[in-house]
């Protein structure tokens, strides 16, 4: 099987990989392959730590991810991270969210960590 998505992706290059980098949660998808956030209607360009915090998220869904497995997978070890970055980090990516109109949202887990939601209507 992975020669055959091989030779599919050598062929047809970007055609062929256009969802398979992507995950769809509720009204959601995130795509790494164009580094966007979109629903139906709306979409937004990511950064790369907002990329790497969603990807970290939606294939955690339903899950929690614990802060510290959030740090250390985006920051590496060697560098100083305040603990409001990756607060900040968080804020930004709820704002982008809320702009497409996501029926997602981050939920914070006091004392835990940070989870991905369907918000309630």
């Amino acid at each position: 099987m992975a020669k055959v998505n091989g030779l599919i992706r050598r062929t047809y290059g970007e055609y062929a990989s256009s969802d398979s980098n992507s995950i769809s949660i509720a009204n959601t998808t995130l795509n790494a392959n164009t580094v966007r956030l979109y629903t139906e209607k709306h979409e937004s360009l990511l950064t790369l730590k907002e990329m790497q915090l969603s990807t970290l998220l939606f294939e955690a869904y339903p899950n929690v991810v614990p802060r510290q497995k959030l740090l250390s997978a985006i920051w590496d070890d060697e560098s100083f991270v305040e603990e409001n970055t990756l607060s900040v980090n968080i804020g930004r990516l709820r704002k982008k969210f809320e702009a497409i109109q996501s029926r997602l949202e981050i939920k914070t887990i006091r004392g835990l960590g940070y989870q991905l939601v369907e918000a309630e209507e």
